[in-house]
């Protein structure tokens, strides 16, 4: 028992976007090609409402904004902690107040480690965008030159395989040669 095809209705456009997309490859290949994708990711393509690269930008707007609001509640802190001793404890006799830059201390602490841990975020965030957008570029570049050499060399095929049927302005294609065309179209 050999392979059993279907007819699935497209809109033009769906089937040109594909058509460019599958590279080469059957066009079964490619969509099974993209299941196997999401599946293996759990990605679904309604995830994908907007561009990677557009979602990562706001994840980093979405940090910045963090790091300002754990900023301000530290300096909150502080300020909390300075009022508390103006407030309620005797002038100091000696310049340093131990238990006010243990407070101080443990509040810088929790600022220095809260922006080397967004810092690093943040540098990973500009990483993978770098990386996006260069496999974009590549994908860009490499994409057209493989579809216009292999249009070419489809062109180069038909014209030697297919002949022209007497004077007529009609062609016959036999079957071994009408299959041997869907072959070289990875259909």
């Amino acid at each position: 028992m050999g392979n059993e095809y279907v007819s699935t209705k497209l809109l033009v456009t769906v089937k040109n976007q594909l058509d460019e997309a599958k590279n080469g490859k059957a066009l079964s290949e490619y969509i099974l090609d993209m299941l196997t994708f999401f599946k293996t990711t759990g990605a679904k393509p309604e995830d994908f409402k907007t561009h990677p690269t557009i979602e990562l930008m706001a994840a980093i707007k979405n940090l910045r904004n963090e790091q300002v609001k754990d900023t301000e509640r530290i300096i909150g802190i502080i300020r909390g902690i300075e009022k508390k001793r103006l407030a309620h404890e005797p002038v100091p006799q000696s310049p340093l107040n131990n238990d006010m830059d243990k407070d101080v201390t443990m509040a810088i602490t929790e600022v220095t480690r809260l922006n080397e841990e967004l810092e690093v975020q943040l540098s990973q965030a500009h990483n993978s965008i770098n990386v996006l957008q260069a496999e974009l570029l590549q994908l860009k570049n490499s994409s057209v030159d493989v579809d216009k050499r292999r249009l070419g060399e489809i062109k180069d095929w038909i014209k030697t395989n297919i002949k022209k049927d007497g004077e007529a302005d009609t062609f016959t294609i036999s079957l071994p040669i009408y299959m041997a065309l869907l072959d070289k179209l990875n259909i």
